[in-house]
């Protein structure tokens, strides 16, 4: 589905099987946040083609199985912004949790609020009860704009990120569906 965000046109879509044949974009996408250090977890680059089909199929099968949610966005030549949910096992079935990354260069349009605006209906139609996130402290806009939405700040985990050459505390943020 074509959308426009502050007057780029984007392409949203679900993750597909005929994503196999985009590994290199992903891979791509998620190496850039390598590359600039973001203040995302991920820190090491993804290797190959092969891995990042390994990685996609094992989404594949998730989603199949109705246990990830997978939202893509698309400029028609390359990944811009991505929102992942991951539901629970077992005792913890009824939670979800969320990452959310947005290539830099795409961020300021919406795709946040666009993301989480659509998430909270999705996460009910597969089971989950509470969604659930990590932030960097250091990341304020992305902090401003999950208390927007209704996340609550419910821990604050010490030490738990290594981040540009010292550990910074992750910040866990929860709301209820």
């Amino acid at each position: 589905m074509l959308q426009n965000f502050k007057g780029t046109d984007l392409f949203v879509r679900e993750l597909s099987s005929q994503d196999m044949e985009s590994a290199k974009e992903f891979m791509d996408f998620y190496n850039s946040f390598v590359e600039e250090d973001a203040m995302l977890a991920i820190n090491e680059k993804i290797r190959s083609k092969e891995e990042q089909r390994e990685n996609l199929e094992k989404q594949l099968n998730d989603i199949e199985r109705k246990n990830l949610i997978y939202t893509v966005v698309y400029n028609g030549q390359k990944i811009c912004a991505a929102l992942r949910m991951k539901k629970g096992k077992g005792r913890s079935k009824h939670v979800g949790t969320l990452t959310l990354a947005v290539r830099d260069g795409y961020r300021r349009l919406g795709l946040g609020k666009f993301f989480l605006s659509l998430i909270g209906e999705k996460a009910k139609k597969v089971g989950v009860k509470i969604l659930r996130l990590s932030v960097l402290p250091q990341n304020e806009p992305a902090l401003n704009l999950y208390k927007k939405f209704g996340y609550q700040r419910v821990a604050s985990i010490p030490k738990q990120i290594e981040y540009k050459g010292g550990f910074v505390e992750e910040i866990v943020m929860i709301k209820e569906l």
